[in-house]
């Protein structure tokens, strides 16, 4: 099975953060933007207007994503670029067969009080404020045998202790312990670290995550990004990305991201989803 590592090589990296500069560093289309059938998302260029976001404002139906069997999120209008969504997705009120079932979903929100897109923020793509739930998939529980390729923390550590981590030089932070980037001597500038410790203590899980650390003014955004296999649920993917100046608060955020998803679940015995939690 060829998994896609979580990292490039160094040069590789780096190279794509100043391609990513030249190009207006323009962020990848959302699992949520493409909805849940097989239809090409509406361009994101849109006008300036706030009254954009009225006129295509849901009046705050949810819209429902089938994940698993188990697991149908209902996600209010403000956490999602609804404008770009329109009706390519199913919203509430919807008979549960009528769902159909997506790879992944993604949604968003902002600190420093969980809020959503407002027709003051929803145009602004370099908010560093804002966080991106890029992808919630389901995954191979596999990916916990020792040594098996994917996301699971321990694996993945292990793997980069392997090959670019300094596994001598780190520093102990925000309850993680992060290392630092083994990169050549002429990209340096582009400092990288990475950072490991418990996500959660009810369940023992453990977080993985980047964060962009150097003073090169290439990097005029510098990202925070996490990727990690969970159990819950049988089995997820979970990426999210953010400000590195966000890093002090990985711990809340990640939280957060389960708050949502345990509010937004649907009742396993609903047969007609109306919005009983809408937020």
């Amino acid at each position: 099975m060829t998994v896609n590592t979580p990292r490039h090589t160094a040069m590789a990296w780096a190279l794509a953060i100043i391609t990513a500069v030249a190009n207006g560093i323009a962020g990848p289309i959302h699992a949520d933007e493409l909805g849940s059938t097989t239809k090409r998302p509406v361009p994101e260029s849109v006008p300036a207007d706030p009254a954009y976001y009225v006129r295509y404002w849901p009046q705050g139906r949810s819209a429902l994503f089938k994940l698993k069997d188990n697991l149908v999120l209902a996600i209010p209008p403000q956490y999602q670029k609804f404008w770009l969504q329109r009706d390519q997705v199913v919203r509430v009120p919807a008979q549960m067969s009528t769902i159909p079932k997506v790879a992944a979903v993604g949604f968003d929100f902002f600190l420093p009080g969980f809020t959503g897109y407002t027709p003051q923020n929803y145009l602004n793509n370099f908010d560093d404020t804002k966080v991106e739930v890029i992808r919630i998939e389901a995954a191979d529980p596999a990916q916990m045998e020792p040594g098996a390729p994917g996301f699971y923390p321990p694996n993945m550590l292990k793997r980069e202790l392997n090959s670019e981590l300094r596994a001598d030089d780190y520093r102990d932070q925000y309850g993680l312990r992060c290392y630092r980037n083994h990169l050549p001597r002429n990209v340096e500038f582009l400092a990288r670290i990475t950072c490991y410790g418990q996500r959660d203590e009810t369940s023992k899980e453990d977080i993985m995550l980047y964060a962009d650390m150097g003073t090169s003014p290439v990097l005029r955004f510098p990202q925070m990004q996490a990727g990690y296999f969970t159990s819950r649920y049988g089995g997820l993917h979970i990426v999210w990305r953010s400000n590195a100046k966000n890093l002090a608060r990985c711990h809340e955020i990640d939280s957060q991201i389960w708050k949502f998803i345990d509010a937004w679940k649907v009742s396993d015995s609903s047969s007609v989803i109306v919005d009983p939690k809408r937020q």
